[in-house]
């Protein structure tokens, strides 16, 4: 039998992967939970945004049906597909050291850039017998899906990184745009709160994110935390999440993003990240705020989520999937 990756047995709790012959649909069951698309009101204009984020002015958003991990993408699941773990937070030094009562293994991955989290999701796809998402570019007319073929992750931008594509119609592991993490982020369909449910100037913050006042300015564990209302967890807080857009701070006063599966601008200098850390305050615990990541650098506050595509033409069926309800 087939090893099957950890990201499926300790992040997700399902521990079964099923592959069909040849010219038979793949079916997948990795726990991930089907989000039902839709339209939305995404951003704010009045919502309060620290000094150094951004907000975004309310706009009409539409999204697709796609799939979201639970879970972010934890230590464990990243060393055994990538075969090693820089992040920080590790080991036994003061303020690095896992809490006592959690497992240091499925801490969120971090210290990793935009880079290196395109070649995971390609080198997981294919750990589970699932069609690449992303390709580079090796002339006008041709594509390579195989990223060993792209060298190493590079430690400064690089030009051929940087146009990275994307094939849509692949049924693999990928980034969430960012128009679909606030979507999942909110609730989904039926419900337009924020990531868990509550208000930033609620008491109950503490029961859904890591933030300055409980995190002990460190990482903790996944899933410890209360989930959103589609049963998302750290959603807001712990790491930020990459996601696929390029950063642009006017670009959702565009008619661009209002279009259906928006994905950010062509191109720009940096990467879309969102959910907050481990050591954001009250003010800034939101599901519109906006951060931004260089795509070659790497911060012990990013880490990153996984997505799939629905197949374009077929209804998802996921016993997984939870309906948005309101509060």
């Amino acid at each position: 039998m087939k090893k099957i990756s950890s990201l499926v047995l300790s992040l997700f709790a399902v521990s079964l992967l099923s592959v069909s012959c040849a010219k038979k649909p793949v079916v997948i069951n990795d726990g991930f939970v089907l989000v039902t698309g839709g339209t939305y009101k995404m951003g704010s204009n009045d919502i309060r945004v620290p000094w150094g984020y951004y907000d975004h002015p309310e706009h009409e958003a539409s999204v697709s049906d796609f799939y979201i991990s639970p879970v972010l993408v934890t230590q464990k699941d990243f060393e055994e597909v990538m075969g090693y773990n820089n992040s920080f937070y590790q080991g036994n030094d003061k303020g690095k050291i896992v809490e006592e009562g959690e497992e240091q293994t499925l801490r969120p991955v971090e210290k990793i850039t935009w880079y290196e989290a395109i070649v995971f999701c390609n080198k997981m796809s294919a750990k589970m017998n699932l069609e690449k998402v992303y390709y580079m570019k090796t002339s006008d007319s041709e594509q390579s899906y195989d990223e060993t073929t792209w060298g190493n992750p590079p430690e400064k931008s690089s030009e051929s990184w940087n146009k990275i594509g994307w094939n849509k119609d692949a049924n693999g592991y990928r980034l969430l745009t960012e128009a679909e993490w606030e979507y999942a982020a909110r609730g989904g369909a039926e419900t337009q709160f924020n990531s868990a449910g509550f208000n930033y100037d609620d008491e109950d913050v503490n029961d859904f994110c890591w933030n300055d006042k409980n995190s002990k300015l460190k990482t903790h564990q996944i899933k410890l935390k209360k989930p959103n209302t589609l049963g998302l967890y750290d959603m807001i807080g712990n790491v930020w999440e990459f996601c696929w857009d390029w950063f642009d701070e006017d670009y959702y006063t565009s008619t661009a993003a209002s279009e259906l599966d928006a994905c950010g601008p062509l191109t720009a200098d940096f990467r879309v990240v969102r959910g907050c850390a481990w050591d954001d305050y009250d003010v800034s615990l939101s599901y519109v705020s906006r951060g931004s990541s260089s795509p070659h650098l790497s911060s012990r506050r990013v880490g990153m989520r996984l997505a799939r595509s629905v197949p374009v033409g077929k209804k998802a069926k996921n016993k997984k999937n939870k309906t948005a309800k309101k509060n």
